[in-house]
């Protein structure tokens, strides 16, 4: 299994183990989805940097997390944060509208904690 450094991971590692996991279902850009596991229900956004997620994008990844949800109660979404410098998988809490949302099976993680718990 490949070992993963904390704040070296890249959005080009993340596609690379999905296209070379022996864990087999990953797909890359999936019904919107920068990769998922439709197999497991997983689903996963890669966020870039803060700057990119304006209040717009952060609607839009959230509706389309919430959609998956409806069409299956088991699915996980994901939005991955690739410039974390902790580990972390938590709710992902938005504000829209002034109003808050929180689900928990719509999370925020760090790369290195989508590597090491939902990669393997």
């Amino acid at each position: 299994m490949r070992q993963y450094n904390l704040g070296v991971i890249s959005d080009t590692d993340i596609y690379e183990y999905v296209k070379t996991s022996s864990i087999g279902g990953w797909t890359i850009n999936n019904e919107g989805f920068d990769i998922a596991n439709p197999s497991k229900g997983v689903y996963a956004i890669l966020q870039h940097s803060p700057v990119t997620m304006n209040s717009e994008r952060c609607r839009l990844h959230y509706l389309l997390m919430q959609s998956k949800l409806l069409e299956d109660r088991h699915a996980l979404c994901y939005l991955i944060d690739m410039n974390a410098n902790t580990p972390k998988d938590e709710v992902w809490k938005i504000t829209l509208e002034g109003k808050s949302y929180s689900h928990n099976r719509i999370r925020r993680i760090s790369a290195e904690g989508f590597c090491m718990s939902i990669l393997q």
